[in-house]
């Protein structure tokens, strides 16, 4: 059989180094075989154009339990391919189905099902792997995480978790100050898992000590942890200060003030801030009571709270997120999208085929348009998704 070629012709193309006015992508097999100035009048391959598109990478979501009525916990392949589709419709291709602090038998069922799903494939975006989000985290930071199923660190959960997911786990949330010798973050490195820092208590020096033990980020930045105070800083202060560092922002205008994520831009630059969602299953729907993780969550005008009034993930959608962060920080489209591209493949070791748009790499791009609206979604060189025709 020939090679399957086809070429995507856009308005704009957001490399790295450049935006490309006029050019084309052409695609071989999944692949991005070459990226052109110039789009060819005539090629005798199939052509997509996209006069109106500004063809960027494609989002990775690396923090999101659910959407679109599905969550992560529901722990059937079935759920993770309904949340595929619509991360597809919101212009994300890679995501990690997150995982919340719940039962060892739940987060089981979970990881097996994102293993099915790895397997058979998806419908939409593509699973990149599993975050756990506990449950190894601190009770005085719960957050919308039940307390009933926090734990205490335990190496042998940690090494079941390991053996199952093999290099399909690719991050993992918990508290410094949990795991006072470091036992669990070190075993975490070594086996090739990303060490975040998140639904924390810990002091500035304890979290400079993790850094050194393999920590290399940080979970929803300011939330789940002490706010920051001149005289004890705290895993705020440390993540903003360190450069070793990446880190999450929820850029829903909820969770952080704009001014707050221009603070964080200026401290961390815009190569260690990274996009996430947090968002729920109540992602894409109306109002009301939703379930997660074995607590019932309130959605009133789209912000997502427990019944104690903490906030609870987000029902915010990547291109959302990309489109805050320009409007309410001034931050250039081209800048903007490597925050929710870029960013995250680097943060869980993909960045070498996934995360922009480069020759050789996976051929994950979206098409937007200058408002913000998703027109097309290519993930491994597959239409994953196309704006139906009004």
């Amino acid at each position: 059989m020939g090679k399957t070629k086809t070429i995507y012709k856009g308005k704009q193309i957001i490399t790295p180094t450049e935006v490309i006015d006029g050019g084309a992508i052409v695609v071989v097999d999944g692949k991005i075989e070459a990226i052109l100035r110039e789009a060819p009048a005539e090629s005798g391959f199939q052509t997509i154009e996209l006069t109106d598109g500004i063809i960027s990478p494609g989002f990775i979501d690396i923090h999101i339990h659910g959407g679109d009525g599905y969550d992560v916990m529901d722990g059937t392949y079935e759920s993770l391919n309904g949340i595929s589709t619509y991360l597809a419709s919101t212009g994300t291709t890679g995501f990690l189905a997150t995982t919340v602090t719940a039962e060892h038998e739940d987060i089981l069922t979970a990881i097996h099902a994102a293993k099915e799903c790895k397997t058979r494939g998806t419908e939409g975006a593509s699973l990149l792997g599993v975050h756990l989000e506990g449950p190894f985290i601190n009770i005085k930071q719960k957050g919308a995480q039940n307390p009933d199923c926090i734990r205490t660190p335990d190496h042998e959960e940690l090494m079941g978790y390991i053996r199952l997911l093999e290099e399909d786990f690719k991050l993992i949330t918990l508290a410094p100050e949990m795991d006072p010798d470091n036992q669990i973050i070190t075993t975490a490195r070594s086996s090739g898992v990303t060490v975040s820092a998140g639904h924390s208590c810990c002091s500035y020096e304890d979290a400079i000590k993790a850094f050194e033990a393999g920590v290399s980020h940080g979970t929803h930045l300011f939330n789940g942890m002490n706010a920051l105070h001149h005289r004890e800083p705290g895993l705020v202060g440390a993540l903003l200060t360190d450069s070793r560092v990446s880190t999450e922002v929820i850029a829903d205008g909820i969770h952080l003030h704009p001014a707050t994520i221009r603070l964080v831009l200026a401290a961390k630059g815009l190569d260690k801030t990274v996009l996430i969602t947090d968002c729920i299953r109540a992602g894409n729907l109306p109002d009301g009571d939703y379930a997660s993780g074995g607590l019932t969550i309130n959605v009133n005008r789209g912000i997502a709270r427990t019944k104690e009034g903490n906030l609870a993930g987000s029902t915010l959608s990547m291109i959302r997120a990309v489109e805050n962060v320009v409007k309410l920080c001034d931050v250039p489209l081209d800048q903007a999208v490597h925050l929710a591209s870029r960013n995250p493949a680097n943060v869980i070791g993909l960045g070498h085929r996934k995360g922009t748009i480069e020759v050789g790499k996976d051929a994950d791009f979206i098409a937007i348009t200058d408002d913000f609206e998703v027109l097309l979604t290519v993930v491994e060189g597959k239409v994953k998704f196309t704006k139906p025709h009004q």
